[in-house]
């Protein structure tokens, strides 16, 4: 909230230097409407962030005890092709669980674009191709 009354006293101070002290009430009511659209875009951010992280810390323990019993004996197999040099630093065990990690990831991120919460930076309304293009025949 401070940051909120920082950036409006900001936008302000810059809104009135520029134009003067004219119009002040547009210039607070600009400033104003700037100040809480960035605030809504910014608690909409960390609410979709705390949720992520909360599925992670929910499904990550039940994903890892359902698929470690039948992963685990394969582990072996893949310690082996681990260069001898670099076995004390990569852990199999560690890479599973990254990749355990990485595919709950993709998948609530799928999940966000999916029921029409993008992540930050993803375009949520991708325009359709003007003309399709033709499937070619053989």
């Amino acid at each position: 909230m401070d940051d909120a009354v920082y950036t409006f006293e900001q936008l302000l101070h810059q809104s009135l230097e520029v134009k003067g002290e004219e119009n002040v009430c547009k210039a607070i009511q600009r400033c104003q409407d700037r100040v809480i659209k960035k605030f809504d875009y910014d608690s909409s951010t960390v609410r979709k962030k705390f949720f992520r992280e909360a599925l992670l810390q929910i499904l990550i323990p039940y994903m890892l005890r359902q698929l470690t019993p039948a992963c685990a004996p394969d582990l072996p197999r893949f310690r082996e092709l681990i260069f001898e040099d670099f076995s004390r630093f990569i852990l199999v065990e560690n890479v599973f669980e990254e990749v355990v990690l990485q595919s709950v990831m993709k998948d609530i991120s799928m999940g966000e674009t999916l029921h029409g919460n993008p992540s930050p930076g993803t375009n949520p309304n991708p325009k359709p191709d003007p003309k399709p293009k033709p499937i070619p025949r053989n």
